[in-house]
């Protein structure tokens, strides 16, 4: 039983330091969650899921989807705050760019390429967290 409250109390606290380190990305992570959630929720029950409300709901959800790898990578790679924050002017800028009804064929060719960018992103994110053993043994496949 003591092991058990050990190993519970070492995973909240290294919960704990991930969050203290990286706040925005566990907010996002947080919107992200809440709004695919309440749009599943929506469909379940039989409500529209195409008015505009909702819509802008998806945009915001594919959007803060990106900054959930991006303020990670980006505080990782520098460690300058200042740098870290333009990442907000890079979500800024493409929730802009990005057409209200999300589904159509020019953003499906995006978020394709967003895809493959993301994990992209994140491998290079876990060589920094001092897990290089995975990359080197990704880069042998």
């Amino acid at each position: 039983m003591n092991l058990l409250i050990k190993t519970v109390d070492k995973f909240s606290g290294n919960i704990l330091n991930a969050l203290k380190r990286f706040p925005i990305a566990t907010l996002l992570a947080f919107i992200v969650t809440t709004i695919l959630i309440s749009v599943m929720e929506l469909k379940y029950l039989g409500l529209p899921t195409d008015s505009e409300d909702i819509l802008i709901a998806k945009k915001v959800a594919l959007v803060a989807s990106i900054g959930v790898f991006l303020f990670p990578a980006l505080r990782m790679l520098f460690s300058n705050r200042v740098i870290t924050f333009s990442g907000f002017a890079i979500l800024i800028w493409y929730y802009i760019e990005l057409p209200l009804d999300i589904t159509s064929q020019s953003v499906r060719l995006d978020t394709l390429y967003l895809d493959w960018v993301r994990p992209t992103i994140f491998l290079d994110w876990l060589n920094f967290l001092g897990t290089s053993h995975f990359w080197f043994k990704f880069q042998e496949i």
